[in-house]
């Protein structure tokens, strides 16, 4: 209510954080995370077990034959993406993440990751939102400053 000033329709804009789908993370986040559960993890607790807890076990073989070409870790966000939309958040990622004890990945979200996002608005102009008063301009002009008629 505090962030929407009361307004339903501005909260019908907004997306909490939490929400938001791991395809739509920045370059950035990405590239943090990638860097952070790429390299293998004496625990193990890296890219390839939390391609187990996204249930990508069967792209493992795939992923990790790209060797350091491409990051495991994007690849498989991505493919999460793909494959379970409705559940690839960044809160279930969290979630995760709290799991494989990786609470370093999971603060890079936090703190990447916005609060709230705006949904976009459609780029239509409806004639009745344009804030027209109605009155017509008695100078029209036509580009030339010549044949313009001013009264």
């Amino acid at each position: 209510d505090v962030v929407c000033f009361g307004s339903r329709e501005v909260a019908r804009l907004l997306t909490l954080g939490i929400d938001v789908g791991v395809a739509d993370l920045s370059i950035t986040t990405r590239c943090e995370l990638a860097a952070l559960l790429d390299p293998p993890d004496a625990m193990g607790r890296d890219w390839s077990i939390l391609a187990v807890k996204l249930n990508l076990t069967d792209q493992v073989p795939e992923v990790d034959s790209t060797g350091q070409s491409l990051s495991r870790t994007d690849q498989l966000l991505a493919e999460w993406a793909i494959q379970q939309p409705e559940h690839a958040t960044v809160g279930r990622l969290c979630e995760i993440l709290a799991e494989l004890g990786r609470a370093d990945a999971r603060d890079t979200l936090y703190r990447t990751v916005p609060l709230y996002l705006f949904a976009p608005l459609d780029d239509t102009v409806h004639p009745a939102d344009c804030g027209d008063s109605g009155v017509v301009s008695s100078c029209h002009s036509t580009g030339d400053p010549r044949t313009s008629s001013i009264s």
